[in-house]
């Protein structure tokens, strides 16, 4: 996929484990259509989901190419997520390689979206190759208390069903 700031997937293919496809593939597992480190198998039939997703190194100019997720580690994502007449951006870190969020290029990256005041999520790969509970930092000017729950619900119907 080419990107608005020019940059191209290449041969990364880290969403293609990352992220779940519907009717496809769970989260955490590589897809059966994806020839990894070289590209999806059917590009031109891909599902909507895939042909939709840009990941956030390829859709902003922001990072070189050591940030690019194979070479980084971590599929660095954002979505948007309505409560009530709000939108509020959630911005992911989803590891494909255990420990890689703990780099200091990775923190780096979550420090500034941080700093713009955008929420986190963060999803590390145990050493087994699971994923651990996502954990999610929602800073108190985005979502009153009472807010959370129906931020999780919301959250929760925009995870796609692999089934």
């Amino acid at each position: 996929m080419n990107s608005a700031a020019g940059r191209s997937c290449d041969v990364c293919t880290a969403c293609c484990f990352t992220h779940a496809v519907a009717g496809v593939k769970p989260g955490g597992e590589w897809c059966p259509h994806c020839e990894i480190g070289s590209g999806c198998r059917i590009y031109l039939d891909r599902p909507a989901q895939c042909r939709n997703f840009s990941c956030l190194w390829l859709k902003s100019d922001c990072g070189d190419e050591d940030d690019r997720p194979d070479r980084l580690g971590v599929v660095v994502s954002d979505l948007t997520v309505s409560v009530g007449d709000r939108r509020i951006r959630l911005v992911q870190f989803i590891e494909t390689e255990a420990g890689a969020i703990d780099q200091g290029r990775v923190a780096r990256l979550i420090e500034m979206y941080r700093a713009k005041g955008l929420a986190i999520c963060i999803a590390r790969r145990e050493p087994s190759g699971s994923f651990a509970d996502a954990s999610y930092e929602i800073p108190a000017n985005l979502l009153a208390e009472s807010e959370l729950d129906q931020f999780r619900l919301e959250l929760g119907k925009l995870s796609p069903s692999a089934e």
